[in-house]
């Protein structure tokens, strides 16, 4: 079964891509191989051309290795060790021509020890650069060397009874040294595309990195924050772990009833039961620009300005409260109507200063915030059931929120909440 892209590691990536293009070039490589052997082959036979047996031999044999691999590639079957034999087996194509050659025309060697074959080899090695393995590259520049010099050396009588009124020409064909020199410059070139490789797969595996990382977060908030925020978080994931003071609207909010709900009924219907409440909340304050901050059991807490800027906090907290009660009536209704209990709730909602930023120890952060408005937030949601409301907020909600909002409000008393001093106007809305 293939693996999710996601979780495929770099080798799993690089593999599938050598399979799939193996696949097709070397498919493309063994008919233009085979074909060209036959026809090389019939135009000899028609005496049309002569003396082209190596090229005929040459041109079989990575027909016949070329859909070897083809095959292997279709199966999937070339990775780790595997990708050493196959492009190892390619830098052999010029010791192929070099073998038939000295056992063909030993005299005529010096045409494909200095001809194309050579260059064919530093083309061979620049592709190990594809499977991303310095040494493989290094290894394929030391055995190409070694393998274009020990045929350079078993050529060299025969290349030696050649004549030539070009005489520095001579030179270089019956000079072994030369040819040694382009062995070394064969190894320079497996460093040098071994040292491109391994850096480019650095960078490669960092950015697989950063992305698998950034689909993760991605996940992690995309569950219950809309696009907007999720791509505000990530965006700014690098700068986040500093901390900043925000004046924002907080919202907490709580089931009533759920604990000794939950202890009648089994884990799993719990669940169900929170999932759907859960989501039908979510939408209602993300709708109205507000962030997620975290779920504590059936709880929720939301921040409205925080991570988005909205034009007034408030005003958006207590739309994103109204929401909730509807939805809240509606996923009620349905529950009704299957024959299911009903679903209440407070909320409380405070407006101050928080610190927000990416908090906790050094082996796991959340990002939320913290401050005597969200502690203060919390204890008014908790005071609804007292004053028998679904809804309060402070006299600091009341005061920033837009004049057609507040002829709506209705004071519904004061309450000292632990860890202030001064009592808290509290407001509520009317269903």
């Amino acid at each position: 079964m293939e693996k999710n892209p996601e979780l495929q590691t770099f080798d799993d990536l690089v593999a599938k891509q050598i399979n799939e293009t193996l696949e097709k070039a070397t498919l493309a490589s063994a008919l233009m191989g085979t074909v060209s052997a036959v026809i090389l082959f019939v135009l000899t036979r028609c005496n049309y051309i002569n003396s082209i047996e190596v090229p005929i031999l040459w041109a079989l044999t990575g027909g016949i290795y070329s859909l070897i691999v083809w095959f292997a590639a279709r199966a999937k079957k070339i990775s780790g060790k595997n990708t050493w034999y196959v492009m190892l087996g390619f830098c052999s194509f010029p010791g192929v021509i070099y073998v038939i050659a000295l056992i063909v025309l030993p005299s005529g060697t010096a045409t494909y020890i200095t001809g194309p074959p050579g260059y064919i080899s530093f083309f061979m090695i620049v592709l190990t650069g594809f499977a991303f393995n310095f040494r493989l590259s290094l290894t394929a520049g030391l055995y190409c060397a070694v393998q274009y010099s020990f045929f350079a050396h078993l050529a060299m009588p025969g290349m030696s009874k050649l004549s030539h009124s070009d005489a520095l020409l001579l030179q270089d064909l019956i000079n072994e040294n030369f040819y040694h020199f382009k062995s070394l410059t064969m190894v320079m070139t497996g460093v040098t595309v071994g040292i491109v490789s391994r850096h480019v797969r650095s960078l490669i595996e960092d950015t697989l990195l950063r992305q698998r990382e950034t689909l993760m977060v991605s996940r992690l908030f995309g569950q219950f924050v809309s696009n907007e925020v999720k791509d505000k978080i990530l965006s700014h994931a690098g700068t986040l772990g500093g901390g900043e003071k925000k004046t924002v609207a907080i919202l907490f909010c709580d089931i009533r009833g759920f604990t000794s709900f939950s202890e009648k009924i089994a884990p799993e219907n719990v669940v169900e039961y929170l999932n759907d409440y859960l989501d039908s909340m979510v939408r209602a304050i993300n709708s109205a620009g507000g962030t997620i901050d975290k779920f504590i059991g059936d709880a929720i807490m939301a921040v409205f300005g925080g991570v988005l800027p909205v034009n007034n906090p408030c005003e958006s907290a207590i739309a994103a409260a109204l929401l909730m009660r509807a939805a809240l009536s509606e996923l009620n209704d349905r529950r009704g109507k299957a024959g299911l209990p009903s679903i209440q709730n407070g909320i409380g909602v405070h407006y101050g200063e928080v610190l927000q930023g990416a908090i906790g120890s050094s082996e796991r952060k959340d990002f939320t915030v913290i401050g005597d408005a969200v502690n203060s937030a919390s204890r008014l949601e908790g005071l609804c059931k007292e004053f028998s409301t679904d809804l309060i907020f402070s006299e600091a909600v009341f005061q920033e929120a837009p004049g057609i909002v507040q002829t709506r409000c209705r004071r519904v008393g004061e309450a000292r909440v632990k860890g202030r001093e001064q009592p808290i106007t509290l407001w509520t809305i009317d269903p």
